[in-house]
Formats: structure tokens, sequence, C-alpha cells
């Protein structure tokens, strides 16, 4: 008899989202049942060492989605480390179910607070400039409070040092409108940290280029 395959997780984007919840969160993987097995994923938060159950969504065989709920009033104010894995709930004809696990390791996610703007600047930009130009962008939080927890206590030495929401990509999403077709337009633009006028200026800033003119 061939032996059953359990599933197992490879890959998760985004790999990081916003506490509130509503994050759709696509995951990669291996031998994924559909129908009639159900499909949980187990979101573990050891910050505060609970797990959240969540309903996940067959697409085929090598992947699977769940939306992200709100656990702002779990991680409060903090970023947040948190872990996900696997459940199969297999329902058979005669009603009983049989919940397995997968055996795969965990995968990682950040979950942040979320940002706000509080400043962009300059506010107003000529089209000639914007192949040059940087568009600086203020956070309304601030940059030494920023680092992602794994648990409630902070490390008691530097050779463990926690990591920083500058550590992860950032990208800033752009909309405006074409002033030649007047056309609703909108791009992402792959942003920087700026930590050194964080530091300085005490919130968090990022920079990413403007849209091009059209």
């Amino acid at each position: 008899m061939e032996k059953q395959r359990r599933p197992r997780l490879r890959l998760v984007e985004p790999t990081c989202a916003v506490s509130k919840g509503g994050t759709r969160m696509s995951v990669q993987g291996l031998w994924f049942k559909g129908p009639p097995t159900l499909l949980t994923i187990h979101l573990t938060i050891p910050l505060v060492n609970k797990t959240v159950d969540i309903p996940a969504t067959f697409g085929t065989e090598t992947h699977l989605s769940f939306i992200l709920p709100d656990v702002t009033s779990m991680i409060k104010a903090s970023l947040a480390e948190a872990w996900i894995s696997l459940a199969l709930t297999d329902c058979s004809s005669c009603g009983t179910t049989t919940t397995k696990t997968t055996d795969a390791p965990q995968l990682r996610i950040v979950l942040y607070p979320e940002l706000t703007t509080k400043k962009v600047f300059p506010m107003h930009l000529p089209l000639s400039a914007t192949s040059d130009a940087k568009i600086s962008l203020v956070l309304n939080h601030r940059f030494s409070l920023s680092y992602i927890q794994s648990s409630p206590e902070l490390p008691t030495s530097d050779d463990s040092p926690l990591p920083h929401l500058t550590s992860l990509p950032v990208f800033a999403r752009i909309s405006y409108v074409s002033d030649k077709t007047h056309a609703p337009i909108q791009v992402i633009r792959t942003a920087t940290w700026n930590n050194a006028a964080s530091a300085l200026n005490g919130d968090v800033m990022l920079e990413f280029d403007p849209p091009r003119a059209a």
C-alpha cells in the first residue's frame, strides 16, 4: 500500500502583516488536500504564549490561503513574531473526524501595529524633478520602540539583539491621476529606511522614488 504523504509548508507571503487583521496570506507547500478535508492554520504568538486557529482555503495541492484575524488585543503596540503551522481534519462518511498536524517546520511572519503617516515631504514637486527627487515619509511610530519581540523579556546581553522594524523590506503604494489621460494610476515603489534620520528625529522615516510624469 502506498504511504500517505503528509502536507508540508514551504513559503508564506507576505512575511509581515498588520496586527489589526484583514491581510490575505498565501501559503505554498506540498500535498495539500481539498474538501472534504478541512484545513486549519495554527497561528502561534510566543510573545503572549497563545495560538489562534484560522480556517484556510484550499487552492491547489501546492497552494492555500487564509485571512489574518485581528490580534491587536494580544500584542498591543508591539512588533511580534508569529509562527504558522497547518492542521488537517479528515471528514469521513460516518461523521467522525481525525485531526493531523503537519510535521514540517513552522513558517515565521512578523505582526506589526498599524503604521500611520505623520508627515510627507516635499508635498509639492514639479514634474521635471520626478526623475531625481526622493519622497520622505515620517511615520507616527517611534524609532526606539520598533524592535520585533518574540518574548516579553528584552535580551539581557548584546549577543542576542532583537531584530528591528527596519530589517524588513518596505514598499510604498502611490495612487494618482494621469495628467495626460486623466485615468487613475497606482504604482508600487521599493522604499528604503532612513535610519540615520530616524535616530535623529525620533520617528521612523523612509524614502522612495516619486511616480514618473504621465
